[in-house]
């Protein structure tokens, strides 16, 4: 018999364990981490983009107008006098706004409600009557300028990004708008306008925003009609009116906020390229101190916009857009911060220096 002792050594055969079976048709369960700070694995593994990141609508449509789609309904408002002119726009103004007008369709007519549809083809034809009358006379002989910053700025344009004491800094919209000279900027007060209309919605009126979001929506879809109907020489009316179109990104209503962004990306693509550096690209700045993270992702988006419209322009501007844009890439919120990083790549584009 052999003995053992502690000098005495031994061999053990390791034996590999059994893979447990999966099953035939079965693929084996692998854990999935989540990868990086926006992306997380989807079903099948591969990464896909954070859920609470905001989706780029496409390009919105022409507005067609409904009243003046015809020549012969644009040849009889060319053979109206000045008053019955001025009446029949200031009708149309009023269907924009998704107003009802008792005594001009009769009181006991039945109320349908205003859709979106319908303050679309009414403000494509209030442009249709600016592009035949003239700018001037539609926009301000006949009021219509005016009861569209009453609808969206009730407190003047200084009051637009949550900044109405001018806090922010560079001094806030009072004094972008007193370096413009253009038309739309004359109301730079804090004083209530009265807008004919005492309904609040619960978190616009917070902003200031006591017209109904019907008058709001038809006020941004007017300024589309003009970039797109009228042109160039609506240009001088509707580009101050920048801000208030990005204010409105900000609105608790959905159909505000997508006039908001379109009528943003209508007013930009219509605007020269003087306008960048003195006029829009300030106003967007401004924008990217509200407090609102909407404002801020449409106010980058439009960074974005004038790079790749005005390269030119834009790359004198790059000493100062890198450093404010930058701030936003740490912004808190998901959209701001991918919005930020895809505006510092569209501005870098624009530098013609090869180094």
């Amino acid at each position: 018999m052999t003995s053992i002792n502690a000098g005495t050594t031994m061999k053990v055969k390791k034996t590999k364990a059994p893979t447990p079976s999966v099953g035939i048709g079965r693929t084996k369960k692998v854990a999935t981490k989540k990868i990086g700070a926006g992306g997380v694995r989807t079903k099948k593994g591969a990464i896909g983009a954070s859920a609470g990141a905001s989706k780029k609508r496409p390009a919105a449509p022409p507005l067609q107008p409904s009243s003046l789609a015809k020549p012969e309904q644009i040849e009889k408002l060319l053979a109206m006098d000045a008053q019955e002119a001025k009446l029949t726009i200031s009708d149309l103004v009023h269907h924009a706004f998704g107003e009802r007008l008792p005594f001009h369709d009769g009181i006991t007519k039945p109320h349908t409600a205003s859709s979106t549809r319908d303050r679309a083809a009414a403000a494509a034809d209030i442009a249709i009557a600016c592009r035949e009358l003239g700018a001037t006379v539609v926009l301000r002989r006949y009021g219509v300028l005016d009861a569209v910053e009453k609808m969206i700025i009730p407190l003047g344009i200084g009051a637009v990004f949550g900044n109405a004491d001018g806090t922010n800094p560079g001094g806030g919209m009072r004094k972008i708008a007193s370096t413009a000279s253009l038309t739309s900027f004359n109301n730079t007060d804090n004083t209530t306008v009265s807008s004919g209309d005492d309904r609040t919605n619960a978190t616009d009126s917070k902003r200031g925003k006591s017209t109904p979001p019907n008058a709001r929506e038809g006020s941004l879809l007017l300024l589309r009609a003009l970039c797109q109907i009228v042109g160039k020489s609506a240009e001088p009316y509707v580009v101050p009116l920048l801000a208030a179109a990005i204010d409105e990104a900000a609105s608790s209503n959905g159909a505000v906020r997508e006039a908001a962004e379109d009528t943003s990306v209508a007013i930009i693509k219509l605007a020269s390229s003087h306008a960048v550096p003195k006029l829009i690209c300030p106003v967007l700045f401004e924008a990217l101190h509200s407090p609102e993270w909407r404002v801020k992702a449409l106010a980058l988006d439009s960074i974005a916009q004038c790079a790749s419209k005005h390269p030119a322009k834009v790359s004198k501007l790059l000493p100062v857009i890198i450093p404010i844009v930058t701030a936003q890439v740490w912004d808190t919120k998901a959209q701001v911060t991918k919005a930020a990083s895809s505006t510092l790549l569209a501005a870098c584009n624009t530098n013609i220096n090869p180094d």
